[in-house]
């Protein structure tokens, strides 16, 4: 597929839209700029896959964005235009998840989701100290049951219990999705009442448009399964940009035997891949990619004013705005005699970091804004 890459002239001074990308102009610079001593390992320089990124990467067939009402405004398929979106979740709780996996998660800045057992947990700090750093506590059960062998009164306990332990435990309301145990789907369709999606496995690459959010298909990984190696974790991500898709890693244990495990090594040379290549892949948490999915497929965006020296853009949805709070990226034709540099996006008073791509003479503004949050007003 032929493809334009258009380098992005980026606004000097970003202020935030959300607290992931909350970061002072010297914080930035650090993301870019290596710093190495004599004789020293490399220091790692996690990218930071909320921003807007230098490099966008734009096809002729628009396959990288929903189209609105013209390609003069467009929503963006994945958040900054990534090509695909990446989610790595794990099952069961296990203590090597908390001691060994996620501080690898943290070394790279990237944001993984823990399906929680709650009868099994015995330190909660460490949970609450993840979620603290971006990654989602989400429900795996109570008692990781087989729901095959189960009444629905039974699987309506296993699934509210859960979640009520998960909220109080962690002293938020916000668990909002599920991984069956054993992969075994909830045939009385319950799950839907007390979440917003949930996990199954497939083994294939999840499309980017869902058609049941209760059987996102996650594949298996680790020993004795297709996906065990570093080469083979990295093509599972690249087979996920041949359609835009999403790839729902599912992992169990990390440096044990047995229990579908990887290596720490293997893990680790993974995240650096990603890292990497963040110019393409989008990775996040199971519920974020959840919701910018919804959001992107409930949203209306139009504009609704248009001067000589400002336009106001309407970016709504109908979903709940307590829950539907992630920014989606839009992007925006300029007119012809708009100075690059003159230009501020804001969004109910606060101001959007943005970048902006020069193809040919026509000029484009994309930046990132939560839906129900207020007119997006584009200054110059």
């Amino acid at each position: 597929m032929l493809k334009f890459r258009f380098v992005i002239i980026l606004n000097i001074i970003f202020l935030v839209i959300n607290c992931s990308c909350n970061k002072d102009l010297e914080e930035i610079i650090e993301t870019v700029v290596v710093a190495e001593e004599e004789n020293s390992t490399p220091i790692v320089i996690p990218q930071d896959n909320n921003r807007v990124p230098d490099e966008i990467e734009f096809s002729l067939n628009g396959i990288n964005g929903f189209g609105v009402e013209d390609m003069d405004l467009e929503v963006a398929t994945w958040l900054n235009f990534k090509q695909s979106s990446i989610t790595h979740t794990w099952d069961d709780s296990n203590s090597n998840q908390m001691e060994v996996a996620l501080p690898i998660y943290d070394e790279y800045n990237l944001k993984t989701t823990l399906f929680s057992l709650p009868n099994k947990i015995k330190n909660w700090d460490l949970y609450r100290n993840a979620h603290i750093n971006g990654h989602e506590i989400a429900s795996h059960s109570f008692n990781h049951l087989n729901f095959d062998h189960l009444t629905s009164d039974i699987v309506e306990q296993e699934l509210k219990k859960s979640r009520d332990e998960i909220n109080s435990k962690m002293d938020f309301s916000h668990c909002l999705t599920f991984a069956y145990p054993y992969c075994s789907s909830d045939e009385f369709g319950l799950t839907n009442k007390y979440y917003i999606a949930a996990r199954s496995r497939k083994n294939s690459i999840q499309s980017n448009n869902p058609s049941d959010f209760f059987d996102l298909g996650g594949v298996l990984c680790g020993e004795t399964t297709n996906y065990y190696t570093e080469d083979q974790l990295n093509n599972l991500a690249e087979k996920s940009i041949e359609n835009n898709g999403w790839a729902i890693y599912l992992f169990h244990n990390v440096d044990i035997n047995g229990g579908f495990s990887i290596s720490s090594e293997v893990l680790k040379n993974h995240l650096s891949y990603l890292n990497e290549n963040s110019n393409m892949y989008w990775v996040d948490t199971f519920v974020n990619v959840v919701k910018y999915i919804k959001e992107r497929e409930a949203v209306t965006v139009s504009v609704k004013n248009q001067t000589s020296n400002s336009i106001d853009i309407s970016i709504s949805d109908n979903l709940d705005d307590n829950i539907y709070n992630h920014p989606i990226t839009v992007k925006k034709k300029l007119p012809e005699k708009v100075v690059a540099s003159e230009l501020k996006v804001q969004q109910s008073n606060v101001q959007l970091e943005y970048a902006i791509a020069t193809i040919g003479s026509t000029k484009f503004i994309i930046f990132n804004a939560i839906p129900d949050n207020g007119i997006v007003t584009i200054s110059f």
